[in-house]
């Protein structure tokens, strides 16, 4: 298996340029791994997915500087999904660059900068099609409810509030509104007797009460 680090692409930004660098397995790393690094070597990584399972996968996030320099983030979306935006704890909207890493990859890589901690990811294809999640996901039993799960990483200016929950089981999803905004459907995930989201869509998920590995992909067949 190969050893050298293999360059995936470049991008600008704010602060300087940037190389997206794949680390493959090493004696040190027992799965690849995604780095973004600057002119001067430094960055922040973390292991890749083998695939994603959803629509996003893997975030990693470099964080500011003592100089109160911006957060440097980027992660992995499925092809396809060309626009990738992030939403930050101020209720600031900010775009990112996807490089195109599909055929090295499977997937691709959005990186971006802001200059206030991102909370929440959102990727849209040219259909409509809209997912999003959390950045950090909390531990899995962290909420007590399927609705403190679906409220959690919004900003507060967002003002989300529930309008409706459906559970079976250790599955539930809460539609919820944001002002300004549109409804999104968080589909939830009980675990250890506590809630936490797997993934959020722009409508309602397909057969959410048992789903496969993208509740808003393509229904498989029977049996």
């Amino acid at each position: 298996m190969d050893s050298e680090p293999q360059p995936l692409g470049s991008v600008h930004l704010g602060s300087g340029d940037f190389r997206l660098v794949r680390w493959p397995v090493t004696g040190a790393l027992l799965r690849p791994s995604l780095m973004l690094m600057n002119e001067e070597g430094s960055g922040g990584g973390g292991e890749c997915s083998e695939q994603l399972k959803w629509v996003l996968g893997h975030s990693h996030m470099m964080g500011p500087t003592l100089d109160g320099g911006p957060f440097q983030v980027h992660g992995e979306v499925a092809g396809g999904f060309r626009r990738v935006f992030l939403i930050c704890w101020d209720g600031t909207q900010a775009d990112t660059t996807v490089l195109d890493c599909l055929d090295i990859l499977g997937f691709n890589v959005y990186v971006a900068e802001v200059l206030s901690q991102p909370l929440r990811i959102v990727a849209s294809n040219e259909n409509g099609h809209s997912v999003s999640k959390l950045m950090c996901q909390p531990s899995f039993w962290t909420h007590k409810t399927p609705e403190d799960a679906a409220l959690d990483g919004w900003p507060t200016a967002s003002q989300v509030r529930v309008r409706s929950v459906a559970v079976q089981g250790d599955r539930a999803e809460v539609e919820v509104g944001t002002d300004p905004g549109w409804p999104n459907w968080v589909y939830c995930v009980r675990t250890r007797d506590r809630w936490h989201e797997a993934i959020t869509e722009n409508g309602p998920t397909v057969q959410w009460n048992d789903p496969w590995q993208d509740p808003g992909g393509v229904v498989p067949p029977p049996g």
